[in-house]
Formats: structure tokens, C-alpha cells, sequence
């Protein structure tokens, strides 16, 4: 089977969540036998780690710059000032045909508007199913100003498509309200995580807890509520490390800022790192953090953390999808802040009970929580 997945960031080099699954979709469906091509649509200056051939696909930052001075969004609005006659659309229409796909899956609503009239006019491309590949319900994540047009996008893709994968059950059901015809429920996930070398060394001169977050607003809000203006209450013989585009989001907010040089001594901002870096600070981490109060979908850092071995501070949010691992050893879930700073603060003192090492839940790899989306697309011919 030929499966066209087209989504708006690139995943060659993956880091933020959405561009790990595509990525593991699209590896999974290659590796089973199916033919699976990826067509990113995105805009260059975002994505400057993308591949030599990904950036065929890059708007110029021409565009791009509309939409800041428009005040618009670079997802909700993408159709607004972009249509398949922008040569880059017409290009991947072009490929597409050329492709011949069996299956057009979209990667989040954002990019169908754009395509939509161009496929129904396109004899090949008409015979395609399409699949709305879902990472959240999007609408939900959106300010209040946005969340209607945001839904109208949704629900237009939702009631267009054949098929609707989830990431959770709790989608699942949103979407059969928005339409879905059939349901495919298939989980985050991540890698295994490589062994540490013999020699490798702790990228941090304390102990640490460890804290991963892209720059998404349910990450900010998880670290204010949860960690303070000041985490005056990890021991001064350890540190706080946040990784991921989440530290965008902190550093200029007033309330980092009012108190930076007291955050900094406790805080080590880390930004986005490279895959490498991202494993030996899981590696050497002496607990992991999901501070994680909202939102929809599922958590893939809370894949990645449980697959770590490492012991787990986390919000009951951090776990939707994830609930039978919520009394697995080392893994302590509250949604109180006290409480979560409490736990922080006991598991440095040695005083926190961690119970027997927990073992990889091979389960929750990607092989295993993409294998309903497998059986979906069945056997390759």
C-alpha cells in the first residue's frame, strides 16, 4: 500500500513530539512492506535542521513574515494566505499524483484546507483515502479566540476522512462526536534508550532533576504551578535541568526574570539539544519531572520517561493514556503542588521509598504502540 503522509514541520531530525511520531509512523509503515513518503510543507527559517530534500518543500520567508505582520497563525490560518496554486502546494500535488497514493494522511487538521479542492479535482488523488492522523484534539489547546475556527478545520477534516487515528481514547470519543467514521487508537511511544558508554560522563556537575518540555503553554503552566518562581526547594547540592523549546516560554516570562539570578543558580536552561545530549541527560538524570496539569493527547516524554528505568515525579494529566503505569515502582503521581515539591525534595534526601528498579514495558516503543495503526493498514501487497 502507498501512504502520502503530509504534515507542516519536517522529520528528519526530529525533536519536538509531533515530529518523533511522524517519523516513527512513517519508518513503521516502510519497515512492514508498505511504501510510505512524507511530504512536509513547512516554513524554512522554523526548521533549518531539515534535510537537503526536505527543504524542497520550505516556504521562503516571505510568507512567513505576512503572517507575523498580519498578526495571524502559522497553523490555524495556514489556507487563509496559502493554496494549492502556491508553487510549493503545486509542487507536492504534482509528486502526489506521481505517487499514486492509496492512502493522503494528514498530520493535524491544518494542512486539508490547503489541499482539499485540489484533491477532489485530481482524478488520482480522488481514489485516495484520506486519514486524519491525530496528536489532540487541536481546537482544545488553542486560546478561546481561536478554538472555534480552529474546530470548523477539525471537524471538516474529521467528517472528510476514512479513518481517524487517536493517540487516546478520550480523542477517540471527541472525534465520533466531530464525525469520525472509523476510529484507530494507537498511543504514543518512544525509542529504547541507548545504554550509556562506558566513558560517558554527566553533562551536569550536580544531581538533577530533569525536566522536558517543548514550547507549548500546558508545559509553562505545569512548571509555574509546580516549581515556582523560584525552586527554592530542590537541596543546594542539586539542580534543576529544563530541556526544549519550553525554556522560550520561561526566560521571558517576568516572573523568570524578576528573579533570574536566583534562578539561574537553580535552574540550568538547557534550550533544545541534540539527540546525543538528549540521551545522556535521561541517562545520568536522578528523577524525571512531568509537571503536566493540561492539555490533550497523550504524553510522549511520559513514554520516553517510563522506558528510562529512572524514577518519576508526575501530574495525573502526564499519564492520560498512560493510567495502568501510574503505581509501576518509582512512578509517584499528584496534582498538588505541595505535594509535587514535597516529592522532589524527599526523593534528593533519600527519603522516598523508590521500591524495586522498574524494567522497559517494551509496550510502550514505538513498534508497539503504532502496531494497531499496523493491523489497520494490514499486510503490504
Amino acid at each position: 500500500m502507498k501512504i502520502a503522509s503530509l504534515s507542516t514541520y519536517p522529520i528528519s531530525s526530529p525533536f519536538h513530539g509531533g515530529q518523533r511520531r511522524v517519523r516513527a509512523i512513517v519508518d513503521r509503515l516502510n519497515g512492514s512492506g508498505h511504501q510510505a513518503k512524507h511530504f512536509p510543507l513547512f516554513f524554512g527559517a522554523d526548521f533549518p535542521e531539515a534535510s537537503e530534500a526536505e527543504k524542497t518543500y520550505a516556504i521562503d520567508a516571505t510568507l512567513r513574515d505576512t503572517f507575523a505582520h498580519s498578526g495571524k497563525r502559522e497553523d490555524v490560518h495556514l489556507s487563509h494566505i496559502l493554496n494549492d496554486k502556491h508553487p510549493i502546494a503545486a509542487q507536492i500535488i504534482n509528486e502526489l499524483t506521481a505517487f499514486q497514493p492509496d492512502v493522503i494522511q494528514f498530520e493535524q487538521p491544518w494542512l486539508f484546507a490547503v489541499f482539499k479542492t485540489a484533491i477532489a479535482h485530481d482524478s488520482t488523488l480522488r481514489r485516495a483515502s484520506i486519514v486524519y492522523s491525530s496528536q489532540n484534539v487541536e481546537a482544545d489547546l488553542l486560546p478561546d479566540t481561536l478554538k472555534s475556527e480552529a474546530l470548523e478545520l477539525e471537524r471538516d477534516l474529521v467528517s472528510s476522512s476514512d479513518t481517524v487515528i487517536s493517540v487516546s481514547r478520550s480523542d477517540a470519543e471527541r472525534f465520533k462526536k466531530l464525525g469520525a467514521k472509523q476510529s484507530v487508537i494507537a498511543p504514543n511511544g518512544s525509542l529504547l534508550p541507548k545504554p550509556l558508554a562506558d566513558n560517558a560522563v554527566s553533562p551536569h556537575a550536580h544531581d538533577y532533576a530533569l525536566f522536558i518540555g517543548s514550547a507549548h503553554q500546558p508545559n509553562a503552566e505545569g512548571y509555574w504551578e509546580n516549581f515556582g518562581v523560584i525552586p527554592g526547594f530542590i537541596p543546594p547540592s542539586a539542580r534543576l535541568v529544563v530541556v526544549g523549546g519550553v525554556n522560550n516560554l520561561l526566560g521571558r516570562d517576568a516572573r523568570f526574570q524578576k528573579f533570574r539570578e536566583l534562578n539561574n543558580d537553580i535552574v540550568h536552561n538547557m534550550g533544545v539539544v541534540s539527540e546525543d545530549m538528549l540521551q545522556l541527560l535521561l541517562g545520568f538524570a536522578s528523577v524525571i519531572c512531568l509537571p503536566i496539569g493540561s492539555g490533550g493527547g497523550t504524553n510522549l516524554k511520559t513514554a520516553e520517561a517510563l522506558l528510562s528505568g529512572k524514577p518519576i515525579i508526575a501530574m495525573s494529566a502526564a499519564f492520560r493514556g498512560y493510567e495502568k503505569f501510574e503505581d509501576a515502582p518509582g512512578v509517584f503521581v499528584t496534582d498538588d503542588s505541595k505535594e509535587f515539591k514535597s516529592l522532589i525534595q524527599r526523593f534528593f534526601q533519600k527519603r522516598l521509598d523508590l521500591g524495586p528498579k522498574r524494567a522497559a514495558d517494551h509496550s510502550l516503543t514505538w513498534d508497539g504502540t503504532l502496531e494497531p495503526l499496523l493491523k489497520h493498514y494490514g499486510a503490504a501487497e
